[in-house]
């Protein structure tokens, strides 16, 4: 009878036990189905993330955070509109307030409504100051909109969070060394290259704002470390220039020649052949080398310039006064997007600055360029007519 006893009690200890098993199981069912959707996301694979997400959004503990997930799903696949809904369902007050402003942000950025979605951003960082990736999306929101300077504190708020965020500190140096300020652009590539070494091109990048501030040697230095692992014509232009800076012209002119065998038509190293040429004399190969560089590379007011130069000293002058003024023309319209762009930082709001800084762009030749400004202005206003023909233009050329 003891033994029977015994039994049926381990009977009844093993049945609980499972049923506590069971239940406990059950209980965490949505958790872990929310944890296989991040884990799905973060892996690159929304659709099959979006099957685990039934479970928890069912439940009301973990509804919000599946929400939120499958926003996030929708503009991986790269449907923003299908991220709304889930979005709206979402408490903008409840604990989860600053992840769902980052992701309207996110979901405004990915329709194209830059304006928006800085502001979202913007948000999502007053409630939780210290997300990196609010404050990576939003400089990347400042920055298309032309509002740098607010793209140049986020970026800074970022690298003091994360010190050794090598992008972040490449993108301030990009944005400053555009911007001519080279000792603070030579400071953020720096700590880029300090926080990853292993990059190539922000040590080309470091080596043009070198040269701007005439330490060629160092310039030199590090453009011979990333050979073979950039562009070369770009690098083989730099180089020339800073060698024939500190006086190695012969090695200056070799490199180009190099360089000029493999890519006999490239604009940028006949155009630095020319200038080479033009110093020591060679006014006619000059003009030919630049007649080349120009015909490749009509927009560049250096190049122009340069020709003037050459036909003046050939005694040329009606030639070298119309590259003289197509050079003056084409500067003119440099300065004025240089001071439109600096308008534009202090009207982060205005479309009228950003269509007017895409028809100067066209007047350069510069499609890319023209197509990020056109777009600018619709962010911040999108019944910009003129900004949307000005874009619908450029499918045509």
């Amino acid at each position: 009878m003891e033994r029977s006893r015994w039994l049926g009690l381990m009977v009844v200890a093993v049945v609980l036990l499972l049923g506590v098993v069971t239940v406990y199981w059950w209980q965490g069912r949505p958790e872990r189905h929310l944890q296989e959707a991040e884990r799905l996301l973060e892996d690159g694979s929304p659709i099959e993330a979006l099957q685990w997400l039934d479970v928890p959004a069912k439940e009301p503990e973990t509804r919000p955070r599946a929400l939120l997930l499958r926003a996030r799903a929708a503009i991986d696949r790269g449907r923003p509109s299908e991220a709304v809904e889930p979005l709206d369902q979402i408490d903008a007050e409840g604990p989860l307030a600053a992840e769902t402003a980052f992701w309207k942000g996110r979901t405004l950025m990915a329709a194209g409504q830059t304006l928006r979605a800085a502001v979202w951003f913007q948000d999502a960082l007053r409630r939780r100051p210290d997300q990196i990736e609010t404050l990576r999306w939003l400089a990347a929101a400042s920055y298309e909109l032309g509002d740098l300077s607010t793209a140049i504190d986020s970026l800074e708020t970022l690298t003091r969070l994360q010190p050794g965020d090598a992008p972040a500190w490449r993108t301030m140096g990009l944005i400053q060394k555009e911007h001519a300020e080279y000792e603070e652009a030579r400071d953020a590539y720096q700590a880029s290259l300090k926080a990853n070494a292993d990059q190539p091109d922000v040590r080309m990048e470091l080596a043009e704002v070198l040269m701007e501030l005439s330490r060629h040697d160092e310039a030199i230095r590090l453009l011979e470390a990333c050979r073979g692992r950039v562009n070369e014509p770009d690098r083989l232009v730099l180089l020339a220039r800073s060698l024939y800076e500190v006086g190695e012209r012969a090695d200056a002119r070799h490199h180009l020649e190099q360089g000029l065998n493999a890519v006999p038509d490239d604009p940028a190293m006949l155009a630095e052949r020319a200038r080479i040429d033009l110093a020591e004399g060679n006014f006619s190969a000059a003009v030919e080398a630049l007649d080349e560089a120009l015909g490749a590379e009509p927009i560049n007011p250096d190049g122009f310039y340069l020709r003037s130069q050459a036909h003046r000293r050939l005694g040329h002058p009606e030639q070298a006064d119309q590259d003289l003024a197509r050079s003056q023309e084409l500067t003119e319209v440099k300065t004025a997007i240089s001071n439109l762009i600096r308008e534009a930082d202090q009207s982060p709001d205005s479309a009228e600055v950003r269509y007017r800084l895409g028809t100067l762009c066209l007047e350069l030749n510069d499609s890319k360029m023209a197509a990020a400004w056109f777009q600018a202005a619709l962010a911040c206003d999108p019944n910009h007519e003129a900004a949307r023909q000005g874009l619908l233009s450029l499918r045509w050329r």
